[in-house]
């Protein structure tokens, strides 16, 4: 919700679902003709320099929060003609994506890819220790990488085009995405939102990376949250950071003890940037919408903004006996260029 001490208030369903323009629908149940390299086009859409290559990725046959995501970026958008959309699958769903979006999001342009090669390299560099690792279903997914191989899809006359934003599909696009576009990445690969509420020890288990020998990095570093991605195409293949990552994962598989405790592509991703990244700023990642609860380490940060009992209360949200708050409380919704519905909770799902 959004919140401030003075003038506390939760966002409400009904006002989410105003800013949510978008169609929902999941995909019927069909098997289509497998292709193991394939690019489909809805849409031819614009192809010079000036075009912004949006990016999302999925194997989920639900696209009800793809087209979220792309409708609201469109809609948003100062000029939505720059736009063109390019949304990354496995070859078996790729004709039922094309299909759907081209009937439900016909005024959009947006392009669907599959390379079957390039899901076989990303299978072979996650270890099987990952599948028994604790973490949440889901996370050892092939399209939980895909976002650092995003140069190895989407080609524009042979080549990768030099900017690429990855979006991550339980988003709501509130800002114009040619700002984006347009800024100085200032040298870096990447741009990204810094989220200090989680320190990077939170991921990765500090003992088992000084075994490897590495000293080097802080465990109370501020971490980047991966769901929004500015990418200088160029700059990120010459530091090599999609093989860096791969590298991560060969020593998460080798390592004598499980080298990070939460996560699973994420972990590889900041320890390969190695906070080499250009912040966005927190309003290119309003994030943990949708989470039921807020913990006792986040909760201090409503605290030294100013929430007692008292205002946590105006906003219909209690302290709970460990000292966290229930549920979460969110107080970037208001000035948010990108809503991140991270949380279990989802708009698209509402009835």
């Amino acid at each position: 919700g959004i919140a401030t001490p003075g003038n506390a208030r939760r966002t409400t369903a009904s006002e989410v679902v105003k800013v949510v323009k978008a169609v929902t629908f999941q995909a019927p149940g069909r098997t289509p003709t497998s292709r193991s390299h394939s690019s489909h086009s809805s849409h031819s859409g614009p192809a010079g320099t000036d075009t912004i290559h949006v990016c999302l990725t999925s194997d989920d046959a639900d696209l009800r929060s793809a087209a979220v995501v792309v409708r609201s970026a469109y809609t948003n958008a100062a000029n939505p003609k720059r736009l063109l959309f390019h949304f990354i699958t496995t070859p078996e769903l790729a004709p039922t994506v094309r299909d759907l979006f081209s009937v439900h999001l016909a005024d959009i342009p947006l392009q669907v890819h599959a390379d079957q090669s390039v899901q076989d390299r990303i299978a072979g560099s996650i270890p099987g220790r990952a599948k028994t690792a604790k973490v949440r279903k889901g996370l050892t997914s092939i399209f939980n990488f895909v976002p650092f191989y995003l140069d190895w899809y989407v080609r524009v006359n042979g080549e990768s085009p030099p900017r690429l934003i990855y979006l991550d599909t339980d988003t709501v696009i509130m800002g114009d995405l040619g700002e984006l576009q347009d800024m100085d990445l200032q040298g870096h690969s990447c741009a990204a939102v810094k989220y200090c509420l989680q320190p990077l020890d939170k991921y990765v288990d500090f003992d088992a990376l000084r075994e490897l020998g590495f000293n080097d990095y802080n465990p109370k570093a501020c971490i980047a949250n991966r769901g929004l991605l500015v990418i200088d195409a160029k700059r990120w293949k010459e530091l090599q950071i999609t093989q860096s990552i791969e590298t991560w994962m060969r020593r998460f598989a080798d390592s004598k003890r499980i080298l990070w405790k939460s996560g699973m592509s994420q972990p590889p991703w900041l320890l390969a940037m190695k906070d080499d990244f250009l912040d966005l700023g927190d309003e290119w990642n309003c994030n943990s919408l949708g989470r039921d609860k807020m913990p006792y380490a986040e909760a201090l940060f409503l605290r030294d903004n100013g929430f007692d009992h008292a205002a946590v209360r105006k906003i219909g949200a209690v302290f709970s006996d460990d000292g966290g708050v229930d549920p979460y409380v969110v107080m970037c919704s208001d000035k948010g260029k990108m809503l991140h519905f991270n949380g279990g909770g989802k708009p698209w799902t509402w009835q």
